[in-house]
This record gives structure tokens, sequence and C-alpha cells, in this order.
């Protein structure tokens, strides 16, 4: 196995608030010996990336749009709540903020393509496919898909299959229940996807998540503190944060 030093630009140690990265939970530390997600591209296919973030500068590669806004390459944030910029740096934030305690992402040396398929809530699933074709088409590795809509649309799912049949690793929400009822939503439940659900603190199944059969994974998604879209941050519960961590984790192994 090849062993990857820490470099100097990324912080060695979790970041003030980071339960997830500590000793009892994903051993970054440890982890960041071996891996940093050098050389993995992971999409975030979600409503754009805030790329003057501090903690998010130079890790974003171009991007797409898909919601209708000529030249758009993803590289801001539209949605209202940060979602697509509290993704992004759950995977690979660097803590680089001089003002303030940063937000270190799982997979620190993993570059961002930030594909734009929405502007907040409303999930229109022909945007969500073309940007998961987009992403498989251009060069990335893991697809982070933390959105969620509640029928099987036909255009979703082939966009799904074709991004498996080119080797990407899709990884999805399972849902929260208080927007999806107890049922795991799409493209969670198609074929070939990495549906996650989210555990505390204390590794427990957190009960707004989606369940049953169809999930694959749980990672954590309750009090998640990450980047928002105007240089500073936030605290999050939600299965749309634990996909990242299983998507950051994917890019470690596969670097």
């Amino acid at each position: 196995m090849l062993v990857v030093s820490v470099a100097p630009s990324v912080q060695a140690a979790p970041m003030v608030g980071e339960w997830p990265l500590d000793a009892e939970h994903l051993r970054a530390e440890q982890v960041w010996k071996e891996s940093q997600g050098s050389g993995v591209t992971i999409a975030v296919v979600d409503s754009g990336c805030d790329g003057k973030h501090p903690d998010l500068a130079g890790q974003l590669v171009p991007g797409a749009g898909f919601i209708g806004v000529p030249g758009d390459n993803g590289g801001a944030d539209v949605s209202g709540d940060s979602h697509g910029t509290s993704i992004a740096a759950v995977i690979a934030g660097t803590g680089r903020n001089p003002a303030a305690d940063g937000v270190v992402g799982l997979a620190p040396k993993a570059k961002v393509q930030p594909v734009r398929i929405s502007t907040g809530d409303r999930i229109e699933p022909v945007a969500l496919a073309k940007g998961i074709i987009y992403a498989a088409d251009h060069g990335a590795r893991v697809i982070n898909i933390s959105v969620v809509t509640p029928e099987p649309d036909p255009n979703l799912r082939a966009a799904v299959d074709h991004a498996v049949q080119k080797g990407a690793v899709v990884v999805a929400a399972a849902g929260n229940t208080s927007q999806t009822g107890t049922a795991v939503g799409y493209p969670a439940s198609f074929p070939g996807v990495v549906a996650v659900s989210a555990v505390d603190v204390d590794k427990r199944f957190w009960r707004g998540s989606a369940s049953g059969p169809r999930v694959a994974l749980a990672a954590p998604g309750v009090g998640i503190r990450s980047a928002n879209d105007h240089g500073g941050y936030l605290r999050s519960d939600g299965t749309s944060l634990a996909v990242p961590y299983v998507a950051a984790a994917a890019a470690l192994v596969w670097s």
C-alpha cells in the first residue's frame, strides 16, 4: 500500500466540532497516513458549490449546470441553505481558513466537481439525470447525490445505469422521513446505487433517516459541522450529510 504523507496545506488533526473524524468514529488521523484521496474527482450533484470559501479554495474542478443558466459551471451555491457547499466541504475541505477553525473533509486531497441540478428543495428528475450523466462522462470516479426524489423516473434510472456502466461509484441519500415518509427515495433505491442512512455521535440510527432493505450503509449525519456559502460555517442533520462521508471514503480507497 502506498503511504502518503500529510501535506502541509492540510490540517493533520480534525477541527473543532468535527466528531465524525475523531478516533471513535472514522479515525481520520490514522487514515490520512495511508490516503487523502489524491487523484480522485468526486462529483457533487446538487445546488452548486461556493469555490470562494477559504476551506474550498482550489478544491473544485470545472463542473456544469442544468438549471438553464448559460455558462454555468456549478462554482457558486444558489440553494439558500448552502446545501451543495456543505456537502463539498465534508468531502474535501482543507481547514485553511485563517480567520476561524476551518472544516477538514475526510478526503482533503480529492477534487470536487460541482454539478448544479437545483436551486433548492425542488428536484427535477430530468435535470438530476443530466447531471449524473455529465459527471460520469467528465472524469468523476465517485458521484455524490445528496438529494432525493419520490418517484422512480425512467430518465433517472437510465442515468444511474450509465454511470455504473462507466465505472463510477454512485452514492445517494436514503432520504429524511420528514420529506419522504419511511420509504427510501430515488436514486438511492435503484440497483447499483449505494444508499446511505445516518447515525449520531453514539453510533445510533438517526430516527429521521428513511430505512429499509435498500439501505447499504450508515454514516455520520447528526450535528455535522460544515461550510456555508458566505465564508462561514453551519451545523446540520440529515442523510444528505451522511452521503459525503461515504463518497469520501470511496475516494480514499480508490486513491
